[in-house]
């Protein structure tokens, strides 16, 4: 997912009121001045053909390109393996999943048995499902838990309205 992995590392940063709203900036300011980079070189270079990125580095610089393009994907694994981790974690903690998940390494509080299940499932899913099906069952995950968390905002929101409305009633709210 995206930024909202962030809730779940905030609590492992120095003074987090602080770094975490300067990182989203950096990382959506970074983000902004790649893009806009890479599709000004595309165009400006009149890249043509089914892919145009790749020409724009011949020879040795094409698979250059190709070995940073396989070292962002991989960086961006890690960081979903880290993220889940997490939630798996959190949510152990709560008694929502095994308490075996809530275990961490003594040493570094690293919790890695929450690491170790998020990679071995991650893995399972990689070796068995093939890449189609793996991509459309991702889609079809994220768009599950995006509904699923609009229809429990809306709960969320109902339930405090009836509060609200119950505690204001002497203001006129009923």
């Amino acid at each position: 997912m995206g930024f909202e992995g962030l809730a779940n590392l905030a609590e492992e940063t120095r003074d987090p009121a602080r770094t975490v709203p300067l990182g989203i900036l950096g990382a959506v300011a970074a983000s902004i001045a790649l893009y806009v980079g890479v599709s000004a070189a595309v165009v400006l270079a009149h890249g043509t053909g089914r892919n145009p990125l790749p020409g724009l580095f011949p020879g040795v610089g094409e698979r250059a390109f190709a070995v940073v393009g396989v070292i962002a994907v991989a960086n961006g694994v890690l960081a979903q393996l880290l993220l889940l981790a997490r939630l798996l974690y959190g949510m152990a903690g709560r008694g929502r999943m095994p308490r075996a998940l809530a275990r961490v390494d003594p040493g570094t509080g690293a919790p890695w048995a929450a690491t170790s299940a998020a990679a071995l499932a991650v893995l399972g899913f990689a070796l068995l499902v093939p890449f189609e099906r793996l991509l459309a069952l991702a889609n079809l995950i994220v768009l599950a838990i995006f509904a699923l968390v609009a229809l429990s905002a809306i709960g969320v929101r109902r339930r405090l309205d009836r509060k609200s409305t119950r505690l204001n009633s002497s203001h006129g709210y009923i």
